[in-house]
């Protein structure tokens, strides 16, 4: 076993030499070697030729996106992955004007290990392996306002382009994802009410430290200060959505405009949302106490 894993590793080692040494080679040429690399279980020397097509200017979206995706996984699997946030942000400031990168970078942030430890003022993403020190936190919040950030980058950037150059399948994906952020940690009835708030996207949140990620649970439909159960109404656009409900049902309204064949599935969407909040098992929990009620009532009226 030893020795395979030597032969495996100085393979790589002059696998990436080749590659590395004199004229630049095509992204191709490095996206079949990092592959073959990450096949074999060379993570490090994987992330290597990954990194360097992620930051490849000249790279195509698709592979771009491979790479960000594959480099991450290296650093999950080498325990790196404190080192995510920083390469995701290379990979934005290299690739600002291509939307299908932006959005790939924003969909990762959710994706993210987004517990870690302040150590001397600075925030340590993933596990500490041993290392004694540092106050818990997660990131959680932040990386979903980070990627909530990039989306309204991607969206901006598919508003400029020319008609007809993103298919409807793609649009209609980047809303479905877009819309999947502004839910993230907010599904279920037991934390709808957060869509109640509208999340400022201008500023980065603080890290939350301790063990407590500080997400209440309520139960029961959130209503308005009447009394009113919240519905959140379609807005006109983004820009005067009152909250985080009303920006996912736009996001969600334009998923199926930008792709009819994904009109079924925002309704299945919608519908479950509201099965959530109005179905008969949201009155569990109340049966018995209201049968008691009636019965203690019944009991009073006999007497």
């Amino acid at each position: 076993m030893w020795k395979s894993s030597v032969v495996f590793g100085i393979s790589g080692l002059l696998l990436i030499g080749a590659i590395m040494v004199g004229a630049e080679k095509p992204v191709e040429n490095l996206k079949q070697a990092a592959d073959k690399l990450h096949k074999q279980g060379n993570y490090k020397e994987a992330q290597t030729l990954y990194q360097k097509i992620a930051l490849k200017r000249n790279a195509k979206s698709k592979d771009v996106i491979h790479a960000v995706n594959r480099s991450l996984e290296c650093m999950q699997r080498l325990g790196k992955v404190d080192q995510a946030e920083s390469f995701l942000e290379e990979v934005i400031e290299e690739h600002a004007n291509h939307w299908r990168v932006v959005a790939g970078v924003a969909n990762n942030y959710l994706n993210l290990q987004h517990y870690g430890h302040i150590v001397e003022g600075e925030f340590q993403r993933g596990n500490r392996r041993g290392r004694r020190g540092g106050q818990y936190a997660n990131a959680l919040e932040r990386d979903r306002v980070r990627s909530l950030q990039l989306f309204v980058e991607a969206m901006s950037l598919i508003k400029k382009e020319p008609k007809g150059k993103s298919t409807p399948q793609e649009l209609g994906q980047f809303y479905l994802q877009f819309a999947r952020a502004i839910s993230y940690q907010r599904e279920g009835s037991h934390r709808s009410w957060m869509f109640q708030a509208l999340t400022d996207l201008s500023k980065l949140p603080d890290y939350v430290t301790g063990y407590n990620r500080g997400f209440g649970a309520a139960r029961g439909a959130p209503v308005d200060e009447n009394g009113k159960v919240v519905l959140f109404q379609i807005p006109k656009n983004w820009q005067v959505a009152q909250n985080d409900g009303e920006r996912w049902r736009w996001l969600l309204e334009q998923a199926k405009s930008a792709n009819e064949e994904l009109t079924n599935q925002v309704r299945w969407t919608w519908g479950q949302f509201l099965h959530q909040q109005f179905g008969v098992q949201t009155m569990r929990g109340y049966i018995g106490p209201l049968l008691a009620k009636g019965a203690e009532e019944e009991a009073e009226g006999k007497e």
